[in-house]
C-alpha cells in the first residue's frame, strides 16, 4: 500500500472517506448532508488548513453533479450572484486570514462566525416554513440574489455555503432535477473561482494535496452514485421536505459547533 498523504493515520484516512463519500451525495442529491464533512475534515486538519485541503475534494464531486445533471440546470438564476459570492469569499477569507495570525484581535471571528451563520440559517428556515414572504422575497425582490450570493460567499469560506443556496433554490419552486442540476453549476464555479483565494490564504495547493484528492476520488464517485439514484426514487414533496430536514441539522451544526 502506497504512504498515505500527509503522513495520515489510518483510522484519519476512514474518517475522511467518510467525509468524502457525505461530499458526493450531497452534490447529486442529498443536499445539506454535506455540511458533516467540514467538522470531519477540521477534526484531522486544523479548521483553517482543512477548508484548502477540502476545495479540491468538492471540486471533483461538483464535475461529477454537473455531467449527471447537465440537462437539468437553470444557470440564469446564477449569473447575478457571482459577483456578490466572489466579493463576500474574498473579504471572509481575508478577515479569517489576519484572524489566524499571531496575537491576533480577530482569532475570535472564526468561532462566532459559524455560530451566527448558523443562526441566520436557521432563522430563515423557520421564516420559510411559518412565512411565504421570505420565499417571495428570494424569489421576486432585486435585491434577493446579490444578498445571497454574498451570504453564500461568507458562508463558502467555511464550506457552509449549502445549506444559504438550498434555501434560496427551494424558494425558486424549481423541479427537484433542476434543483440539483441548478446548485451543481453554482458550486462548480464557486469553487473553481475559491481556489486562488483559498490557496493562497492557506497555502494548500501542493502536489500532496493533489494525492489526497485522488485517494479520496473513488468515495466522492460512490456517494454522487447513490445521491443521483436516491433523488429519482424520492417524490417532490419528499425531496423538499428532506432538504429543509438537512437544512435544520446544518444549521444546528454550526450554532453547536
Amino acid at each position: 500500500m502506497p504512504p498515505l498523504p500527509f503522513h495520515l493515520e489510518p483510522t484519519q484516512f476512514l474518517l475522511l472517506v467518510v467525509a468524502a463519500f457525505f461530499i458526493g451525495g450531497a452534490k447529486t442529491g442529498l443536499s445539506g448532508i454535506g455540511i458533516l464533512a467540514v467538522p470531519i475534515f477540521a477534526s484531522v486538519f486544523d479548521p483553517f488548513t482543512s477548508a484548502g485541503l477540502l476545495l479540491p475534494t468538492l471540486i471533483v464531486a461538483d464535475v461529477t453533479a454537473v455531467i449527471a445533471w447537465r440537462r437539468h440546470g437553470d444557470q440564469k438564476k446564477l449569473w447575478p450572484m457571482v459577483p456578490w459570492v466572489l466579493a463576500g469569499t474574498a473579504i471572509c477569507s481575508y478577515v479569517l486570514w489576519l484572524g489566524h495570525q499571531e496575537n491576533s484581535r480577530l482569532a475570535f471571528f472564526d468561532h462566532y462566525l459559524k455560530q451566527l451563520l448558523g443562526l441566520l440559517i436557521l432563522a430563515m428556515l423557520g421564516l420559510s416554513i411559518w412565512k411565504n414572504g421570505i420565499e417571495e422575497w428570494l424569489r421576486d425582490h432585486p435585491h434577493a440574489a446579490p444578498a445571497t450570493g454574498f451570504v453564500a460567499g461568507i458562508a463558502t469560506t467555511m464550506n457552509a455555503a449549502g445549506p444559504v443556496m438550498n434555501l434560496y433554490l427551494l424558494a425558486q419552486k424549481l423541479p427537484k432535477e433542476a434543483f440539483v442540476g441548478t446548485g451543481a453549476w453554482f458550486f462548480l464555479v464557486l469553487n473553481c473561482a475559491k481556489v486562488p483565494i483559498l490557496g493562497v490564504a492557506t497555502h494548500t495547493l501542493t502536489l500532496e494535496t493533489l494525492w489526497l484528492t485522488l485517494a479520496l476520488a473513488p468515495a466522492v464517485l460512490l456517494g454522487c452514485w447513490l445521491g443521483f439514484i436516491l433523488v429519482k426514487k424520492i417524490p417532490e414533496n419528499g425531496f423538499q421536505i428532506s432538504v429543509r430536514i438537512l437544512v435544520l441539522i446544518a444549521g444546528l451544526k454550526l450554532v453547536c459547533w
